[in-house]
């Protein structure tokens, strides 16, 4: 493949992505990356280190997030019991709940991720 059709396969990837975020953040109120955590959180509490690594984010873009969705009242964060400096995260009730209408969301794939997929 060309550089320039990996490019434009990108930014097709991209647009649609766009697409569907825009489709959580109207029904869920959450953006893609905010879903992305939710789910990799689940019903299980999780360092926070464990959760970059499990959403392949960066520490500090997942730190963030996770600020974001705690204002939302989304997670819980705590300090560890053994070691204080971890972080360790869980989902609150109205995160529960915002999990579950993530799982039950029927998505309309925009056409660009239509041919794609």
């Amino acid at each position: 493949m060309e550089k320039i059709q990996t490019i434009c396969l990108m930014r097709d990837l991209f647009l649609g992505l766009r697409q569907l975020e825009d489709q959580l953040i109207e029904q869920v109120g959450v953006d893609l990356n905010e879903a992305i955590l939710l789910c990799a959180l689940g019903s299980d509490s999780r360092l926070s280190t464990e959760v970059s690594r499990l959403t392949g984010f960066l520490p500090a873009h997942t730190s963030k997030l996770l600020a974001s969705l705690e204002r939302r009242n989304l997670i819980k964060r705590t300090a560890g019991s053994v070691d204080r400096r971890q972080v360790v995260c869980q989902l609150t009730e109205a995160g529960l709940s915002s999990l579950e209408t993530l799982r039950g969301l029927e998505l309309d794939y925009p056409p660009t991720l239509q041919k794609l997929l």
